[in-house]
């Protein structure tokens, strides 16, 4: 009896869940035509946090051409959307039938809920097949970024890296633009956050006065088709508080350097009057008469009474001699103290 209720509840319990993950939505038609951008949205009620959408296709056969792009966002409180979007549908990719699923995360024994059923159809098929777009592999990406209409030479930007940085002052005018080397691969931006990404229509990005709301990752990429590469920039906006403090230190660094300046003009004056002045006082010399018994006279300098202050430098005594036109002292060391007596 034990073993017959247990085969009952596995049986109920797998019912159940085949039942909830069975696809009970209408099938929505969408017509299409090749070779052009096709976005497939899907909405759900998200309110308790933990819940999250998907979209999925048959695995058989293999779709080798199936390259769609996710794009997650909140449109409201309690309702999120799910999209995929290719930008060259394929003939292959008529051929699927498209599930978009809503499931709980932190419970992942709870069954899965068909929030949409999608199945393609060429559109205007009768009138002839539409040939798709040739698509060059060989595209690389780049980007330009203009502020306040000059633009931002990047250094590292030339070097083919995919990640990059820019510091922008909040209110200065920023355009960014995102181009291929191939014209058939249109680049787009598109804003990368915690919680979704989304695609910015329209090219290129530009801000006439950016805000701290503008600041985040921006992602330049095309169409996968096209190329794989893409390049992330992360924009951050400065605050006004965050440079308000430059200006009080400039203004302090200036003062010092100014009265430095004034200090060191005072130093130089100072020291220049000083040397003027024991210049002046090493040439006040008096010179002194003295009578010898020959009539002759000798010149005696004599310094003033400034050596406690300055130190003057010995004088030369000066003789003059009757009947010489020129004294020379060398002629004194040459008489006698009898022939010249003082």
């Amino acid at each position: 009896m034990l073993l017959f209720l247990s085969h009952v509840a596995l049986l109920l319990h797998f019912g159940i869940k085949d039942a909830a993950c069975r696809k009970t939505a209408e099938t929505d038609v969408i017509k299409a035509r090749l070779g052009e951008e096709l976005t497939l949205d899907c909405t759900y009620n998200c309110s308790s946090g933990f819940i999250r959408g998907s979209w999925t296709w048959e695995d058989i056969p293999a779709c080798g051409t199936c390259f769609w792009d996710k794009i997650e966002k909140n449109t409201s409180e309690d309702m999120c959307s799910v999209h995929i979007q290719t930008r060259n549908l394929t003939r292959e990719q008529t051929l699927y039938n498209y599930s978009c699923f809503s499931e709980t995360i932190d419970d992942p024994d709870l069954p899965k809920t068909l929030e949409r059923l999608i199945s393609l159809q060429i559109q205007d098929e009768t009138t002839g097949p539409v040939i798709p777009r040739k698509i060059a592999l060989n595209v690389v990406m780049k980007v330009a970024i203009y502020q306040n209409q000059n633009e931002i030479n990047l250094i590292h930007l030339n070097k083919g890296l995919s990640s990059h940085s820019i510091q922008v002052p909040v209110g200065d005018k920023l355009r960014l633009e995102c181009f291929s080397t191939n014209q058939h691969c249109e680049g787009q931006w598109m804003r990368e956050d915690a919680n979704h990404t989304e695609i910015i229509t329209g090219k290129p990005v530009e801000w006439n006065q950016i805000t701290e709301e503008n600041e985040g990752t921006y992602t330049c990429q095309t169409n996968k088709p096209c190329t794989s590469q893409n390049i992330s920039l992360v924009i951050g906006v400065i605050k006004i508080d965050d440079f308000g403090w430059i200006r009080p230190l400039a203004a302090t660094a200036l003062s010092v350097a100014v009265m430095l300046l004034l200090l060191l003009i005072y130093l130089c004056y100072k020291k220049r009057g000083k040397n003027v002045l024991d210049a002046e006082d090493s040439s006040a010399v008096i010179y002194e008469n003295t009578r010898t018994k020959q009539g002759g006279t000798i010149h005696k300098p004599t310094v003033q009474d400034c050596q406690s202050d300055h130190e003057v430098p010995y004088a030369d005594i000066v003789i003059s001699v009757r009947g010489s036109s020129i004294p020379e002292l060398t002629g004194l060391h040459g008489q006698t103290p009898r022939d010249h007596r003082l």
